[in-house]
């Protein structure tokens, strides 16, 4: 599973790397923090960490967190429209899951 790995590999906590894979599977779509909050709920409830999920603000917390992990523009924000994985989230993804990454 993607997130296992996004957890070994990058050092992410189980919430960040589930907000990571959302990103990733959006391709370059643009994803809602109210999207990516219900999937960290629902994904959190696995690992007991609902309660702190679904904190106003928490999405964003978990950004930023990514962001210090992988650097500041692995994750790109947009006013209305949400957030989108750049180029250091992209090649992130694809070192953790051993995707061949060209040069």
């Amino acid at each position: 599973m993607s997130v296992d790995r996004y957890e070994s590999v990058l050092g992410l906590s189980p919430c960040e790397a589930a907000i990571l894979d959302v990103l990733r599977r959006a391709g370059s779509s643009w994803v809602s923090r109210d999207r990516l909050n219900n999937h960290t709920a629902s994904a959190s409830r696995q690992f007991d960490h609902a309660a702190d999920v679904r904190r106003p603000g928490a999405v964003c917390v978990q950004i930023h967190s990514i962001r210090k992990k992988l650097g500041e523009e692995a994750i790109l924000s947009a006013w209305g429209r949400g957030y989108t994985l750049g180029a250091p989230g992209v090649l992130a993804c694809r070192r953790a899951l051993s995707e061949q990454v060209a040069a």
